[in-house]
């Protein structure tokens, strides 16, 4: 009988998730489409068929014309250096040089320069945390005559904070202090 209540509810929550997932969709309202007569306009489609027609640009006769045979090597195997300014402006100046022989490029190289003000953020030192740390150190007082003196154990925690035990043998007395930290 104890677990009747369990049954049901774990029962209810699977009827409601299952209510829950597989609930109809609702549907999309059709779109609205709203035309006025004569607002019809009418494209034609063109499609263009080439139509191909040879022309002789003179590039069948021959050349009477001397060619420097030396002029077009020494042309083609010369090393060319091309500079292009991509940017130049307050902000940065970008230069991209390229240097091509043989209808091929040997080297490209860039050039960056920031013209941005730079601010620099000054390091200040970050003191670290007080570390838990042990002391060990004795007691010595005077009372109406009375002399004490014993041991004391103290731990520095985290936040600096200093406990303190300390027992008077002669007296059989324990004493127990707490230091809170001032100044840094």
């Amino acid at each position: 009988m104890k677990t009747l209540p369990w049954v049901i509810i774990t029962l209810l929550l699977l009827v409601i998730l299952y209510l829950r997932e597989c609930s109809p969709k609702a549907e999309c309202p059709p779109p609205r489409v709203d035309t006025i007569p004569g607002d019809t306009i009418i494209q034609d489609t063109i499609i263009y068929k080439p139509h191909l027609v040879y022309r002789d640009t003179g590039s069948c006769q021959l050349l009477t014309q001397k060619i420097d045979t030396a002029a077009i090597l020494a042309a083609y195997l010369a090393v060319n250096c091309y500079r292009d300014t991509l940017k130049n402006d307050t902000s940065a100046l970008v230069v991209i040089e390229n240097e091509v022989s043989m209808n091929e490029l040997l080297r490209t190289r860039m050039e960056f320069l920031n013209r941005r003000e730079k601010v620099i953020f000054p390091i200040l030192p970050v003191s670290d945390k007080p570390k838990r740390r042990l002391y060990a150190g004795f007691i010595v007082g005077e009372k109406k005559g009375d002399c004490k003196i014993g041991p004391t154990i103290g731990f520095q925690t985290t936040k600096g904070n200093l406990l303190a035990l300390s027992i008077d043998f002669r007296l059989q007395i324990g004493v127990l202090s707490y230091y809170i930290l001032i100044f840094k």
